[in-house]
C-alpha cells in the first residue's frame, strides 16, 4: 500500500491511516468542515509503476490502478467488474453539436449500473482491513444500491438510510441487494437536506463503517471516494495517454468530482500525461451550490435551499470546498442545466448514441451546447461528458414523455395508422 496519511484539505492537519471516517476534526473546532485525503508515495509508485507495466495487466476492473487505492491487504480487494468502463466516441452528437471530438465515459456499465460502484469496491476492501462487520450510509439511490451491493459480495451487512419520496426502483434496487432499507420522513420541501442523527449515532456509538458523510456534508469516509480517481485514470489511458480539453461531470455535494480531478493530477505528477484537462462541474438549476460560488467569486460554498428537480441525484444544498477547489486550479467552470434541458439531453443520448442514462447523468451532455455557444468550450477541443448512472434506476420521468402507446389490430392499416400517429413516421 503506497498511501501514507491522511491529510485535511484546509488546514494541513495530518492523521494515521486509522479507522476515521469524518470530517477533519481540527477544523471543526472552527465550526469548519473541512475534506480529509488519502496521500501517497508518488515516488514509490513511480518506482514500480510505468505505463508498461499497465499495458500488460488486464481491463478487467478498477485494480489495475491498485497503487493509486488505500487498500492494505490484497486479499480483500472485490473483483466484481467495476471500473474499465467504455469510453465511447459520440459521432453523431459530435457532429450536431459541431465539435471536432466527443467522447462518453460511460459509468452505466459498472456492477450496480452508477459510478458509485467505484467509491463503494474501494471503501467495503478498505472496510475489511478494518476488520468491519456492518456498513452504513444515507442515500437516495446509487450510492446506497453499491453500498448493499458491495457489502453483501464481501459477506458483509448494510443498513441504509434514505428518505421516503425515491424513486420506487430505487427501493427495490437496494433493498434487492440486501440493503436493511430506513426510510426517514423528511418532508419534499427541504429536498436537498438529509437526516443525519440516527446514523451519526450508528457510528459513533455501534463503530458501524459509513461509505456516505454521516455528519453534516459533504466530507465523506477518505478512503472510499478515493475510487473515484480511477476514472480519470482510465480516460488518460483511452486516450492514449492523453488528457482530454475538458471532462463535464454531473455534480451533486462534489466529493466525486474533486477526487476525479485528483485521478487526473496523479497522472500528471508520475508522469503519465503531460497536463490535465479543465473540469466542468455540472449541477441542476436552482439546486446548484457550486454555481453560486463561482458567480459570486466565493472562496467557500455556501448553503442553499434547493429546488425539487428530476436530477434527483445531484441535486443538493451543499457542494464541498474542494470540488470549487478543484474548478479554480484547473480552469474551469460551473454549468446549470434546467429538467427540461436533462430530459430533452436523456432522450437525444438515447436516439443519437443509444445510450439511456439517468436525468442527473444526462446533464453532462445537456450543459455542452450552450457552453460551445458561450465560447467556454472550444469547438476543435476533445470533450468527454460522463455519464453516471442507468436511466433504468428512475423511468417515471422519461415515462411521463413518451407517447402512450396501445395494442393496434393485428393488420397492416392499423400498423401504418399507429406508425403515422404516434411517432409521425409515414410508410404510406
Amino acid at each position: 500500500m503506497f498511501s501514507t496519511r491522511l491529510q485535511c484539505e484546509t488546514c494541513g492537519n495530518e492523521l494515521e491511516l486509522g479507522a476515521y471516517f469524518g470530517p477533519c476534526p481540527n477544523c471543526l473546532k472552527r465550526e469548519i468542515i473541512s475534506e480529509i485525503s488519502v496521500k501517497y508515495d508518488y515516488e514509490a509508485i513511480k518506482n514500480v509503476l510505468s505505463k508498461e507495466v499497465l499495458s500488460k495487466r488486464s481491463r478487467i476492473d478498477l485494480w489495475r490502478f491498485g497503487e493509486f487505492l488505500p487498500v492494505e491487504n490484497q486479499k480483500n480487494e472485490l473483483h466484481l467488474g467495476d471500473g474499465c468502463t467504455p469510453l465511447i466516441e459520440a459521432r453523431s452528437l459530435a457532429k450536431e453539436f459541431g465539435i471536432k471530438r466527443l467522447y462518453i465515459k460511460d459509468e452505466s456499465r459498472n456492477l450496480t449500473w452508477s459510478f458509485k460502484d467505484r467509491l463503494a469496491c474501494v471503501g467495503v476492501a478498505r472496510a475489511l482491513d478494518f476488520g468491519t462487520k456492518m456498513i452504513t450510509g444515507l442515500s437516495t439511490g446509487n450510492h446506497g444500491a453499491a453500498s448493499a451491493a458491495h457489502a453483501s459480495a464481501a459477506g458483509l451487512r448494510s443498513v441504509i438510510f434514505t428518505v421516503p419520496y425515491i424513486p420506487k426502483t430505487m427501493e427495490i434496487y437496494m433493498r434487492m441487494v440486501g440493503a436493511m432499507l430506513v426510510p426517514i420522513d423528511l418532508p419534499e420541501d427541504k429536498f436537498g437536506d438529509y437526516p443525519y442523527d440516527i446514523l451519526r449515532t450508528c457510528v459513533e456509538k455501534l463503530n458501524w463503517y459509513p461509505l456516505t458523510a454521516y455528519t453534516v456534508p459533504p466530507a465523506t469516509n477518505a478512503y472510499a471516494v478515493e475510487g473515484y480517481k480511477t476514472i480519470g485514470h482510465e480516460i488518460c489511458e483511452d486516450l492514449n495517454w492523453k488528457s482530454p480539453d475538458f471532462v463535464l461531470f454531473p455534480t451533486g455535494q462534489g466529493d466525486g468530482f474533486s477526487k476525479y480531478w485528483k485521478g487526473f493530477s496523479e497522472m500528471v505528477t508520475v508522469g503519465f500525461v503531460e497536463d490535465s484537462p479543465k473540469m466542468i462541474a455540472v449541477q441542476p438549476t436552482g439546486a446548484s451550490p457550486l454555481a453560486e460560488a463561482v458567480t459570486h467569486g466565493l472562496d467557500v460554498v455556501p448553503r442553499i435551499a434547493a429546488k425539487s428537480t428530476v436530477q434527483f441525484s445531484t441535486g443538493v444544498s451543499s457542494s464541498s470546498n474542494e470540488a470549487l477547489k478543484a474548478i479554480k486550479i484547473s480552469h474551469g467552470s460551473v454549468a446549470t442545466v434546467s429538467d427540461e434541458e436533462a430530459i430533452s439531453a436523456q432522450k437525444n443520448l438515447g436516439m443519437k448514441e443509444g445510450i439511456f442514462s439517468e436525468q442527473s447523468s444526462a446533464s453532462s451532455v445537456a450543459a455542452l451546447p450552450s457552453l460551445i455557444e458561450k465560447g467556454i468550450i472550444d469547438r476543435d477541443s476533445t470533450v468527454v461528458c460522463v455519464i453516471t448512472s442507468s436511466g433504468l434506476k428512475d423511468t417515471s420521468v422519461p415515462e411521463n414523455n413518451l407517447p402512450h402507446i396501445s395494442p393496434i389490430r393485428n393488420n397492416w392499416s392499423s400498423f401504418v395508422d399507429f406508425l403515422k400517429t404516434t411517432y409521425q413516421y409515414d410508410i404510406s
